[in-house]
């Protein structure tokens, strides 16, 4: 298997990876859910002059007289611009959106408007008006061509796959799968580069034949699992059509659906396409499991970073040290990430003060410090923590912090490498945009964003081992002193 994309998700379905605040919810991914009102700096003067001849019924204007239908575009350029972590080239964002219309415009249906109103946030958009009001005086609806030219300022003005625009109905999806409550098949699912340059080149989102969906994992007793859905299958078409052009989460939504309804895949499988179809289902994700081993050692596992598990990990540690657990092995393999604020809070469980992580953003460093109410602070529990190349983001930041305090000993493979931190900002269409706004690093400094997380105790794991091995290993690790 290939290492892990950082962008896992859901088929019932949602993207994880994400820390966050529950005010805006950031993810580690940081995912913060944030409103904003457009305070672009307007163009005090019209846009320079394009070197193509604008079409006669174009009107200029700039994004502090902007119309209804470039309100969108103008929040979009002004989060970018004001929140994204590196400096951002105004021409380079207008390229973006000049090539978001011509890849993700749509077709061709009514009539060329009479006169087209393109807003300018600099005046190195100039040639993107024009674009705007050629592709409009083609027919293309002029809210299809806003909305792709924000898909084109994240997809190809970036250079970040993590960072990406949720239409409404994707970032529905996307909070849904952060609450846990789904409905869908069952199954994790990332966009995967069959042709990467390097290792940081795994991430893609815009599907194509050498970017494919990718099942990492069936969830058991799921849907997907019954249909006999197998980690690394790939899903092609979805109800008949081709997904070759789509977003990851444009599929992802067609996948989820109601509870008794039933989906079409297209899975290609060893070169071979065969349908399957699958009766949706309520997908209740196993957040969290606390169970004894033995008569001292209690397991523990979290499968996501959601606003609910800091609580269900404080429940299930309680349970663990009732029963006399001497030693936790926690869990965190497969796990993508999710919310920060739980990271810190669960981290914290663990940790009975000092540094969790730090978030680098230009200009601006937070730290975050652990939190008073940690059951398992006592040094006298052993903590041996199990990660593998799909433990990414909210889960390497707490094994990170658990590894430099000394407070666990980690096992594993190395991690997926994830530093990003990502905040969620509320559109005015009902979208969000979900931007790169820092970096984390360990207590220590370290920054694992493209190594990953050595531990302590490496462990070879082959492509298609069972996360019970890492278990047993470990149990007869304690066993063993």
């Amino acid at each position: 298997m290939n290492r892990l994309t950082s962008l896992f998700v859901l088929l019932a379905i949602a993207a994880t990876a994400c820390v966050g605040s529950e005010t805006a919810q950031t993810s580690v991914t940081t995912t913060a859910v944030t409103t904003t009102s457009p305070s672009v700096a307007p163009t005090t003067s019209a846009p320079a002059t394009t070197e193509t001849d604008a079409p006669d019924n174009l009107v200029l204007t700039d994004c502090d007289h902007e119309t209804d239908q470039f309100k969108l575009f103008c929040e979009a350029y002004d989060i970018l611009t004001t929140s994204f972590v590196d400096p951002l080239d105004p021409a380079d964002l207008a390229a973006g959106a000049i090539e978001g219309m011509q890849e993700y415009g749509g077709e061709a249906i009514g009539t060329a408007p009479q006169e087209v109103q393109c807003a300018t946030p600099t005046e190195d958009f100039a040639d993107f008006c024009t674009v705007f009001a050629e592709e409009a005086n083609n027919d293309i609806p002029g809210d299809a061509l806003v909305e792709a030219a924000v898909r084109g300022l994240m997809d190809f003005a970036l250079d970040d796959p993590n960072s990406t625009y949720l239409p409404p109905e994707a970032f529905e999806a996307f909070r849904s799968s952060n609450s846990g409550q789904i409905e869908g098949i069952g199954a994790l699912v990332r966009g995967t580069n069959l042709e990467p340059i390097d290792d940081t080149d795994i991430i893609c989102n815009d599907l194509s034949p050498t970017c494919k969906l990718e099942i990492v994992t069936p969830l058991e007793g799921s849907p997907a699992e019954a249909a006999g859905i197998l980690p690394g299958d790939y899903i092609v078409e979805v109800n008949g059509e081709s997904v070759e052009g789509q977003s990851v989460d444009a599929v992802v939504l067609q996948v989820r659906g109601p509870a008794g309804s039933e989906v079409l895949l297209g899975v290609e499988r060893d070169g071979e396409v065969q349908d399957v179809t699958i009766e949706r289902a309520p997908i209740v994700v196993p957040i969290v499991e606390a169970d004894m081993l033995s008569d001292t050692t209690g397991y523990l596992s979290l499968a996501q970073f959601t606003a609910t598990s800091p609580e269900l990990i404080h429940d299930g540690l309680v349970k663990l040290l009732d029963a006399g657990a001497e030693n936790i092995i926690f869990d965190l393999q497969y796990n993508p990430g999710g919310l920060l604020d739980a990271s810190v809070e669960i981290a914290s469980e663990f940790i009975g003060d000092g540094l969790i992580l730090s978030t680098e953003a230009p200009g601006e460093t937070i730290e975050f410090s652990a939190l008073p109410g940690g059951v398992a602070t006592d040094e006298a529990v052993k903590v041996y923590v199990l990660i593998n190349r799909g433990s990414a983001s909210a889960s390497e930041v707490v094994a990170g912090a658990l590894q430099d305090t000394g407070r666990a000993t980690i096992i594993g493979e190395n991690s997926f490498g994830k530093n990003t931190v990502q905040r969620q900002f509320l559109l005015s269409n009902g979208g969000a945009l979900k931007v790169t706004i820092a970096r984390w690093v360990t207590p220590d400094g370290n920054n694992y964003g493209i190594t990953g997380l050595t531990p302590d105790v490496p462990v070879e794991l082959s492509d298609d081992f069972d996360q019970q091995f890492l278990i047993d290993y470990t149990v007869d690790l304690i066993n063993n002193g």
